[in-house]
């Protein structure tokens, strides 16, 4: 999949916030994640047959993104998928269906504190096609949004010199 990319460095800080909330012809709530670690962040896309879910947890002590199909009641298609697994700290997937594939992007904060916005693709089975790091090594990147035109990714991200320049 061709990438499209735009670069942005905002003159203030920018917050964003987002809200998951699972509208159903049901009336209760159905957990995402069995893990006890919280899902942090979350996510979601239309997919056949449902939603692919994302998010961040903790439970093996270093966040992590991790995704899981739903049907559109929200009941869980098949279990939970660790699509990171590095000693970086992972946060905040945007997930885009693109071509057949579930396109994700997330942002990671290394060890000495830089961030890099990353981009990658997954079957819906979990298996990994191929992943980017997609921000300058130069930045720091973060807070990437991902969206699919048939057979195109585009992404947007912040990116700004980090430390006290931010």
């Amino acid at each position: 999949l061709p990438i499209h990319s735009h670069l942005h460095r905002p003159a203030l800080p920018v917050l964003l916030t987002m809200a998951l909330l699972f509208l159903s012809a049901c009336d209760e709530f159905r957990p995402v994640s069995h893990s006890g670690a919280g899902a942090y962040e979350a996510t979601m896309t239309p997919v056949p047959g449902g939603f692919a879910v994302a998010w961040y947890d903790d439970r093996d002590g270093n966040p992590e993104i991790y995704f899981r199909l739903v049907d559109s009641q929200g009941r869980p298609q098949g279990p939970e998928h660790r699509l990171t697994n590095d000693p970086e700290f992972s946060y905040e997937a945007d997930l885009a269906w693109a071509n057949g594939n579930l396109a994700v992007g997330w942002y990671e904060r290394s060890m000495n504190g830089s961030l890099r916005a990353k981009l990658g693709v997954w079957t819906l089975s979990g298996e990994p096609r191929w992943t980017k790091t997609v921000s300058s090594a130069a930045r720091d990147g973060r807070n990437i949004v991902i969206r699919a035109n048939k057979n195109e990714l585009f992404s947007a991200w912040i990116e700004d010199l980090g430390g006290d320049d931010a």
